[in-house]
């Protein structure tokens, strides 16, 4: 699973609770005072953002600093087993040579499933991180623009090429049917998450 698609899953909550609060919003307004709702596109605000695209070159530099790794441990076991290929059977280095080379064999795996998992955790961490940074900067542009409630704005599928249980259940996953577009702070909100990654890019390590 991509971060993109990742981040996706994580909104489905926030969506649902978006939308339960649109439903109560008449009474709401009935009471007085009334609600002043916008909307955000969250795959939009994540696909723009500078910070996600470093995480993204931390993750690719950690993953090729693994493959060099392997390959170079994988050398190395190659090298035991073409020295196995010209001892004798019989010969007293034999049987210890082959003890090394399975214990390289088997230690490299091992290493390997524990820095591919290290590697997902920090995926994750990662994400979660700038996750909740989204979601900062979501509530400090709606605050200061005066919102009182904010919607995920839902990008329009394709629905071609579905068969009709996918189209159903596409449709019924759209949260957010119509917004106006004086409603949408999208861009406010892209704007102020790169420029706080740009003024402060070390507060994205964390």
């Amino acid at each position: 699973m991509t971060l993109r698609q990742s981040l996706t899953a994580l909104t489905t909550a926030a969506i649902v609770v978006g939308f339960m609060s649109m439903v109560n919003l008449n009474a709401q307004t009935a009471g007085g005072g009334g609600t002043s709702i916008a909307v955000v596109s969250i795959t939009d605000v994540f696909d723009a953002l500078a910070e996600r695209d470093a995480i993204q070159a931390e993750i690719v530099r950690m993953i090729d600093e693994t493959k060099k790794w392997q390959q170079d441990k994988a050398n190395e076991i190659k090298m035991i087993q073409n020295d196995l290929e010209l001892l004798d059977r019989n010969s007293p280095g034999y049987n210890e040579t082959v003890e090394k080379w399975e214990r390289m064999a088997l230690a490299l795996q091992i290493e390997m499933k524990f820095r591919e998992s290290q590697i997902e955790r920090q995926k994750a961490l990662k994400l979660e991180a700038l996750y909740r940074k989204i979601l900062t900067g979501i509530e400090s542009v709606a605050q200061a623009e005066g919102y009182d409630l904010v919607l995920a704005k839902d990008r329009t599928p394709s629905l071609r090429g579905l068969n009709q249980q996918q189209i159903a259940f596409t449709i019924d996953q759209r949260k957010n049917l119509y917004s106006n577009a004086d409603l949408n702070i999208t861009e406010r909100v892209k704007q102020k998450l790169n420029n706080d990654y740009k003024n402060n890019p070390a507060a994205g390590n964390g």
